[in-house]
């Protein structure tokens, strides 16, 4: 009697339990709390605020594909708002039993944090799981359009590995206002968050902000090369050097130029200078570069070179500024010395 009862009750456990797994394969809700759990084991201090995901599909031998995901992530003040329009995840099934690189495409990705809207972007990544656990990850991105405040770049590209709450950035390109610009650096997933870089600008022709900060970008014209080398904690930033060097079609508010008068001889060239100082035009500069170093704690130290052959100027003159670390500081310095 006992061998026919689970002779009879065995077929349908079997079949609940397929019913069960394919149910739970196909809903949405276990993969949601899986993803949740990673990003909070592996980016301690940032919480998943809000995760859903539109469509789920297992397709056999480990593929899953994700469409129409939105997520938010925040830490802090900090609020991240992500949408995917379609995940596909290669050889899942066998992260149960070895160490193994699982391969994952992202399309049509959209983050907005703040001030910073990134749209149509797309990435190449592979994660290396062992014992169940991420590893590391590698990812190759890209995105047609990156906007900060009113600020646009576009076809960017970069490389980015992460492992152990590090985050490190490679061969960073984007187009910026006819030139385009090269970056990379590190990034720690630790409160306070910490960081790390080397920017390079290269090209970028400044006529092309003065829609955007009319108050800054009235002050100068013509076609720009920079580099910033950076790091901080948090809201503290410590610059490590700062160079400007203008190389074309280069023209200044002749107001700013008021310091170097006693430095121009007295000649008819002057008189004509201090004209265009008093209707406030601008004058035809020939060489303009600023120079930064940090020397010491709080305090960066170098030269701006001045050539202005109007008025037969040639001019390197030491400079040093005083600030606090913070980023606000360093903005006000900024905000001074354009006006």
């Amino acid at each position: 009697m006992i061998v026919k009862r689970v002779a009879w009750v065995l077929p349908l456990f079997v079949i609940g339990v397929v019913i069960f797994v394919v149910v739970a394969l196909r809903s949405p809700f276990l993969m949601q709390q899986a993803i949740k759990f990673l990003i909070q084991k592996n980016c301690p201090g940032y919480i998943v605020n809000d995760l859903t995901i539109g469509r789920q599909k297992w397709i056999p031998l480990g593929e899953l594909q994700l469409s129409n995901v939105l997520l938010t992530v925040s830490s802090q003040d900090v609020r991240w708002a992500i949408s995917v329009i379609n995940v596909q995840v290669q050889d899942l099934h066998r992260i149960l039993f070895s160490r193994i690189k699982v391969p994952v495409r992202i399309e049509g990705i959209s983050i907005v944090q703040g001030p910073v809207l990134i749209n149509t972007g797309n990435a190449q990544c592979e994660f290396d799981f062992a014992n169940r656990s991420l590893m590391s990850w590698r990812a190759r991105i890209s995105a047609e359009h990156l906007q900060l405040q009113k600020y646009q770049m576009t076809r960017l590209s970069a490389q980015v590995d992460g492992a152990k709450q590090v985050i490190t950035i490679k061969d960073f390109t984007a187009d910026v206002y006819e030139g385009f610009i090269k970056a990379g650096g590190t990034v720690q997933l630790v409160k306070p968050l910490g960081y790390k870089a080397l920017v390079q600008f290269k090209g970028v022709n400044l006529d092309l902000l003065y829609g955007i900060n009319n108050a800054v970008y009235q002050q100068i014209q013509g076609v720009m090369d920079a580099e910033l080398s950076f790091e901080g904690r948090g809201n503290y930033l410590q610059v490590r050097s700062f160079t400007v060097n203008m190389i074309k079609n280069v023209k200044l508010r002749a107001a700013l130029l008021q310091f170097v008068v006693p430095y121009i001889p007295p000649t008819q060239d002057l008189a004509e200078f201090q004209e265009l100082i008093r209707k406030d035009l601008k004058v035809s500069v020939e060489k303009a570069d600023l120079n930064l170093k940090n020397s010491e704690n709080q305090k960066l130290m170098g030269a701006i070179h001045l050539g202005v052959r109007k008025v037969n100027l040639d001019l390197n003159l030491p400079i040093d500024i005083l600030f606090d670390g913070s980023l606000i500081s360093l903005m006000q310095w900024y905000q001074r010395f354009v006006h």
